[in-house]
């Protein structure tokens, strides 16, 4: 078993196994974040445990899949 949490600790998880594949993304969004890592997990392996109301789901034009990403990332 495999937990972890954003950078805040908003959004917490568990992966029951390891990422297939690990890698980090150059695009220019990231890049300006500093959040580049990304990881490729079963989702049947991974399990949201807290945070829902942290993630958004952003598509752009160009984009069908869409991306998800954290909103409010600061912790009062």
């Amino acid at each position: 078993m495999i937990k972890g949490s954003c950078c805040s600790g908003s959004v917490k998880f568990e992966l029951a196994s390891p990422p297939s594949m690990m890698g980090i993304c150059h695009c220019s969004r990231c890049r300006n974040a500093g959040a580049s890592a990304l990881a490729f997990v079963d989702k049947n392996s991974f399990t949201l445990l807290e945070g829902r109301e942290f993630i958004q789901r952003y598509v752009r034009y160009s984009d069908i899949n869409g991306h998800f990403h954290l909103i409010n990332l600061s912790k009062g």
